[in-house]
């Protein structure tokens, strides 16, 4: 760990194993968190070592995932079934929610619930509390990172998820992904959260995907 008025890093070791005890992943995630005028950045690089071969199924779910306050859940949020990560269907109610704000957009212009299921460099998440205070939630994908540009996993019911790693989960017409690792290899995923305090807007968040892009090549 590192600490400053303006800068702290930390940086974490894990291992992945499976249902048996395994050990398939070393897993070695390094934060950052930056500290600015108008916004708070958290910039997370995960390095996937495979100690056996490691194979990340078509899936919804992973690699980055945000739960958000109610007040930025979608006040659109019509519930329905969904299935969970184990491919069972999980009944999600509506949002009952009065205090729902949020509003999703992605670099493609898409938004609302049109942004689930869709691709895009950045998604970003706007909102404002019951005291009228306005922030938005960016997630940035970076160039480099494997399945780029990312699927958003964004529901209105408070999940705000990039996940790179699934493909025909969100797109039938596309092939099944099927990441692979192979043993003793390494894949590296690069992010950046920012926290605005007030509105962001597509040109705003153009500009941040283009210095992140900048910063990590």
């Amino acid at each position: 760990m590192k600490s400053g008025a303006d800068r702290g890093e930390l940086t974490v070791e894990q291992i992945w194993q499976g249902g048996d005890g395994k050990d398939i992943l070393k897993d070695t995630t390094a934060y950052v968190f930056l500290k600015r005028k108008g916004a708070r950045v958290i910039d997370q690089t995960v390095v996937l070592e495979a100690l056996d071969k490691a194979v990340f199924n078509d899936d919804k779910e992973g690699l980055l995932g945000i739960r958000v306050a109610s007040w930025l859940e979608s006040p659109e949020e019509k519930g329905g079934v969904f299935m969970d990560a184990n491919g069972k269907p999980t009944k999600v109610d509506a949002v009952p929610n009065s205090t729902a704000t949020g509003v999703y957009e992605t670099s493609e212009g898409l938004k609302g619930p049109a942004v689930w299921s869709t691709r895009g460099r950045w998604c970003s998440l706007t909102g404002h509390d019951p005291a009228g205070h306005t922030v938005t939630v960016g997630i940035l994908d970076e160039p480099k990172n494997p399945g780029y540009p990312t699927y958003w996993h964004a529901r209105g019911y408070g999940l705000f998820a990039a996940n790179p790693l699934g493909a025909s989960v969100f797109d039938t017409k596309a092939p099944k992904f099927s990441y692979t690792i192979e043993k003793g290899k390494t894949a590296t995923f690069k992010y950046r959260v920012v926290l605005f305090d007030h509105a962001a807007d597509k040109a705003e968040m153009d500009k941040e995907a283009d210095a992140f892009a900048a910063m990590t090549h």
